[in-house]
């Protein structure tokens, strides 16, 4: 009988996911799969990081940034959506209006 993935719980979602989805969307991407979802040039995103409208870059090393994937397809939802997003900060909390 082949084992089943073990169904991981999110803080931030009612439904859960299995392992395979939850390592995808929460493995980090780089500037350029980045622009491959979203269509905005450094200077945007820059813009939107700054007034806490998309997610924050993370910082790997000098000149090396990546961000969750899974933030990232939550901004894309929401605009998708019609909603808002809104970072609460650092913390990683994060607000829909």
């Amino acid at each position: 009988m082949p084992s089943k993935a073990k169904a991981i719980p999110q803080a931030s979602e009612k439904q859960t996911m299995n392992a395979p989805d939850f390592i995808l969307r929460n493995r980090l991407i780089d500037r350029k799969e980045l622009r491959q979802l979203v269509p905005y040039s450094d200077s945007q995103i820059y813009r939107l990081e700054r007034a806490g409208r998309f997610p924050s870059r993370i910082t790997l090393g000098p000149g090396r940034v990546a961000w969750r994937l899974s933030e990232v397809l939550d901004w894309i939802d929401a605009k998708q959506e019609g909603r808002v997003w809104k970072s609460n900060g650092p913390s990683g909390e994060v607000t829909h209006a």
